[in-house]
């Protein structure tokens, strides 16, 4: 009896003192986030678009024909991956970008994230908020969900463009309900951030705004956000310019090239 009065004493410890650590460095990385950009002026002015399962954030900038940026799905990832490519092509097209739900500023609800939500997502704000057919850039994984909404409403799109087009990367469907755990699981969902941040800035991103960030991350590693993205990307009757990755990586090294490369395809 006392050896189990123990065991659970030592147990109750350790998730009490796991508890903490995830509460602190979530606070931390809130904190580190704001200290970062409250000082910061942004190129374009963020935006909210109510939508069925929660606020999404978007950004507007430029004047011209709709260009939609859609981020990669990857941990601590937002639209601020594309802060590069606004300055230079909202010289010639009204750019919106969009952190998906579960990333960035937008809500991050505890649902069950699919492969279904986010290319519903991408219809739903196009058709609402853009208005009118718009020309895509979609990055990583993120072109299997465009190409899955096309194939549901083909008039929304005008022309797409993929860049480093690829599948999610699985790890296990354990490790992604693993993560799913209350406090053991958020613990782990820390370490593989850690593990997985290219910069001390993706880590950050990774944790701003709660626990809702592991949510999408632990639906990629269950295999719910897999689409197939050959049988999709053979249905679409419109222009696709696909960039590969040693080209996407060049090209980033050289903005203006790489706005060349848009205003000849969405010409």
């Amino acid at each position: 009896m006392k050896k189990r009065y123990k065991a659970l004493l030592i147990f109750t410890g350790i998730t009490a003192v796991i508890a903490a650590t995830n509460h602190l460095l979530f606070k931390l990385c809130d904190w580190l986030h704001n200290l970062k950009h409250n000082n910061q002026a942004f190129l374009y002015s963020g935006k909210t678009y109510n939508w069925r399962f929660g606020d999404v954030k978007y950004t507007v900038s430029g004047s011209g024909k709709p260009l939609l940026l859609v981020h990669d799905i990857k941990v601590g990832n937002s639209s601020r991956e594309w802060e590069k490519y606004v300055k230079q092509l909202s010289k010639n097209y009204t750019v919106y970008t969009i952190d998906l739900l579960g990333f960035g500023s937008s809500d991050k609800p505890r649902i069950t994230y699919s492969s279904y939500l986010y290319v519903s997502l991408i219809n739903d704000f196009i058709s609402e908020c853009i208005g009118e057919s718009a020309n895509i850039i979609a990055s990583g994984s993120a072109a299997g969900f465009v190409a899955a909404a096309y194939a549901f409403k083909p008039g929304l799109y005008n022309k797409i463009m993929m860049l480093s087009p690829n599948g999610p990367v699985y790890i296990s469907r354990l490790f992604g309900k693993l993560i799913d755990l209350p406090v053991y699981g958020t613990f782990i969902y820390s370490i593989f951030s850690i593990k997985n941040s290219v910069c001390l800035d993706s880590f950050i991103k990774s944790h701003k705004g709660g626990i809702g960030n592991k949510y999408p991350i632990s639906a990629l590693f269950s295999k719910l956000l897999h689409v197939d993205f050959d049988r999709f990307i053979s249905g679409i009757n419109i222009p696709v310019y696909v960039i590969n990755k040693g080209r996407h990586v060049s090209l980033l090294k050289d903005m203006r090239a790489f706005y060349r490369v848009c205003r000849g395809f969405f010409s």
